[in-house]
């Protein structure tokens, strides 16, 4: 196989962290950086350097990131230049907006057109970097981080309600949003241009190209899996000593079996597997995640999940890592895991690869079905329905009700009344979601006027039949909630003094996987066939062709069950949130007492779930509003 060509980070650049700045562009054309305070201020080692700047008599560019392709794009351009953002200018002199689609790689970007007079801001094509943005006056003020933008007296630490209520709805409408009514975000693949005219926010790259048709694989092209995966690790690799968040599922351990090939082909130092060990039965994997580290020639920190978690317990430990955070935590597995990418740094790491992405791009979302009962493929659905049987562990008869009605019939049954009776149908919607909002939620008239205005905006587009995978698939590209969860990684990285990488949220890698039909995805009879093949061949002992995916399900259920009470005790109710008109103070302690006290374990984790939903909302509200 072919290992990518990569431009070796200089050392200074490897040990680097994310640099703090802001930038204030004027909407002429003109960029004025100002570095933001050294990095230890967010517990980072060594001193950030800041982003690249570059400038011509007429434009400007700020460039943070990193750029795969420098050596092809300086080729194709017939320069040499010094730094990436030079290059940027280069290629937006050359070719104008359209250099965004040549550059691969992950980096926020700011140019200022001064001959134009316009600015473009970009974020890369999967959204890695995070680019936020408020307006002041006339300018844009810019940077890769809320909290810096909110040092500045310019930009309004107002939390925006309707955004953390429609939060605790499960809704997230606006994917330009924050929780700062002043700050917005570019979305990933997106340029946002500002004129004296106005300003326009659209999308410069697709996984499938400018004309939006699927082009599907062959199935004698997916020997070309291996060689993408492979490129999307090394370009991690290049950047200094790694570890993996190795757990014992299909993603992180294909992304470890990967990085030990590259790095034994071009004698890098081992990654180290860096894991937390569960105790709980039904999450307990230590003895794969060894045998795995073991079988790659990995060194292995294993720490338990009590011990990373800290003393006072996971729960704890999370709610007050969230009062620090510029959104409210998504992932409340987060403190553990900071004290395992802390302790990975101390042993030399400064690069830490994930699976995070392979759920997204390389299982089939069960949506599939309704496609497969348009088309009259009965036997397509029922081996979509095996697949997940074979890869989940789920009872099979509540796997087939949730196929055949949930996203099988009931997807067509509302296109077809749609189709009938359009008016009444669209009306119908919007009244039930605008209903969904929970009793609790938002008992100030005026926010509730404000979520039943923006509830409509929460709603999928109404995806053909036939076409219904594919929206599901654009979905997870397009998503609020994966800008947050990248941002958040990111605010991590900038905390701890490590960069994440995601080799199944690489550009090419994505763009490969989004054409694979579902039946090669799922070939081999289970999910994540891809994977499993080479898995299988690489340790044939360890089973993992019949591996089901394992979640941490039931950890949360008795993390918040033993905890939950005490946790709650210490935060004395919902001050904050209810002060903001978000929630009912006393209707919401009604319910975490009901969620914590039910003598029954609740079988539905969603339900328990709220009681994570309010608390870490409150501890987020108390430290922001």
């Amino acid at each position: 196989m072919r290992v990518a060509e990569l431009r070796s980070a200089e050392p200074e650049q490897q040990k680097r962290p994310y640099p703090d700045w802001l930038l204030v562009a004027s909407r002429s054309g003109d960029l004025e950086l100002t570095p933001g305070e050294d990095a230890g201020a967010h517990g980072t080692p060594g001193t950030a350097s800041p982003p690249e700047m570059a400038r011509h008599e007429s434009c400007c560019a700020l460039f943070d990131g990193i750029l795969y392709n420098r050596d092809e794009v300086e080729r194709r351009l017939r320069v040499s230049v010094s730094t990436d953002a030079e290059l940027i200018v280069e290629a937006y002199l050359r070719w104008g907006e359209s250099a965004l689609r040549e550059l691969k790689g992950t980096f926020a970007l700011v140019i200022g057109d001064r001959k134009g007079e316009r600015v473009v801001c970009a974020r890369d094509q999967l959204g890695i970097y995070p680019l936020f943005y408020a307006k002041a006056g006339g300018e844009l003020l810019l940077s890769t981080s809320i909290e810096v933008m909110l040092r500045d007296p310019r930009i309004s630490g107002q939390v925006n309600r309707a955004a953390l209520a429609d939060h605790l709805a499960y809704r997230w409408p606006d994917p330009g949003e924050t929780y700062f009514s002043a700050i917005r975000r570019v979305p990933s693949a997106h340029a946002l241009v500002a004129t004296r005219a106005g300003d326009r926010c659209s999308r410069y790259w697709s996984p499938v190209g400018g004309d939006g048709k699927i082009e599907w694989l062959s199935e004698d092209e997916l020997g070309e899996f291996d060689e993408l995966l492979q490129n999307a690790v090394a370009r991690f690799l290049a950047q200094g000593q790694a570890g993996i968040y190795l757990s014992g599922g299909l993603d992180s351990v294909s992304v470890a079996a990967m990085a030990a090939s590259v790095s034994r082909e071009q004698d890098l130092p081992a990654p180290w597997a860096l894991s937390l060990g569960f105790s709980h039965p039904a999450a307990n994997e230590q003895a794969l995640q060894r045998q795995v580290a073991a079988d790659l020639g990995m060194p292995q920190l294993m720490i338990p999940l009590e011990k990373a978690a800290g003393g006072q317990g996971l729960l704890t430990a999370a709610l007050e890592l969230n009062g620090r955070s510029p959104a409210p935590m998504l992932n409340m597995w987060l403190p553990a895991y900071n004290h395992l990418a802390a302790e990975g740094r101390k042993r030399g790491v400064g690069v830490i690869l994930t699976g995070h992405g392979g759920d997204e791009w390389l299982s089939v979302t069960p949506y599939y079905a309704a496609d497969l009962l348009f088309s009259r493929d009965l036997i397509g659905f029922f081996r979509l329905f095996d697949n997940l049987r074979r890869s989940y562990p789920i009872p099979a008869h509540k796997i087939l009700g949730s196929v055949l009605w949930r996203f099988g019939t009931r997807p067509l049954l509302s296109y077809a009344a749609s189709r009938i009776a359009p008016g009444f149908m669209d009306a119908r919607r919007r009244r039930r979601v605008v209903r969904g909002l929970p009793a609790w939620v938002a008992p100030d008239p005026e926010l509730r006027r404000e979520l039943a205005a923006r509830a409509p905006a929460s709603l999928p587009e109404r995806a053909e039949p036939g076409q219904i995978y594919r929206a599901e698939m654009n979905e997870a590209l397009d998503h609020a909630l994966v800008a947050i969860e990248l941002e958040e990684a990111f605010e991590t990285g900038r905390s701890v003094g490590v960069r994440f990488g995601f080799p199944f949220w690489d550009a090419e890698l994505l763009s490969f996987l989004y054409r694979t039909p579902p039946e090669l995805l799922n070939r081999g009879g289970r999910s994540k066939g891809l994977v499993r093949e080479m898995l299988s061949r690489r340790f044939p002992e360890l089973g993992f062709e019949r591996h089901r995916k394992v979640t941490g399900g039931p950890v949360v259920r008795d993390m918040l069950l033993e905890e939950g009470r005490s946790a709650w005790r210490r935060m004395g109710g919902v001050e904050a949130l209810a002060q903001l008109g978000v929630v009912d103070g006393p209707a919401a302690q009604t319910l975490v007492m009901k969620l914590l006290g039910e003598r029954k374990v609740p079988e539905n984790l969603a339900r328990l779930h709220r009681v994570w939903d309010i608390l870490a909302l409150e501890a987020w509200a108390r430290a922001h509003a």
